[in-house]
């Protein structure tokens, strides 16, 4: 069974909104008591629930790259580009800040690109990175 919230919080005798407000690093909370439930995190192994974190922020970690060939070294270079960019600035204050890159290759094609789009929106992607876009927006 996975690890929940709730057993971060028993584990480390503190509320599931502390608990929360240390993974996520947008609201001050005491040194000692970061230090409880970070060590809670690392004991019971768990692991946040990214489609859950992504209801309660209305976005995720994922951001989807567009590109018409990806076995063209150009949007390779781009679609590189960005994931560098993502890792090295986009620490955030949370646990694990980072974000997730899911290439798209779209051949070309509009009807491609709008469904990637949409599954993209439905995941509730943090950003789209469209390049050589074959939809006139």
């Amino acid at each position: 069974m996975a690890v929940t919230l709730a057993d971060v919080a028993a584990r480390a005798g503190v509320s599931a909104a502390t608990v929360s407000r240390v993974l996520s690093g947008n609201y001050p909370v005491a040194g000692a008591t970061r230090s409880r439930v970070l060590r809670a995190v690392e004991d019971l192994q768990y692991v946040v629930n990214g489609p859950a974190s992504a209801l309660a922020a209305a976005t995720s970690d994922l951001v989807g790259v567009l590109v018409n060939d990806i076995a063209d070294p150009f949007f390779g270079i781009i679609a590189s580009a960005v994931q560098s960019e993502m890792g090295d600035g986009g620490t955030g204050g949370g646990v694990g800040g980072q974000k997730l890159a899911v290439v798209c290759n779209t051949g070309g094609s509009p009807e491609r690109e709008l469904t990637y789009l949409t599954l993209l929106q439905r995941q509730r992607a943090a950003a789209v990175v469209l390049s050589g876009g074959a939809l006139a927006l």
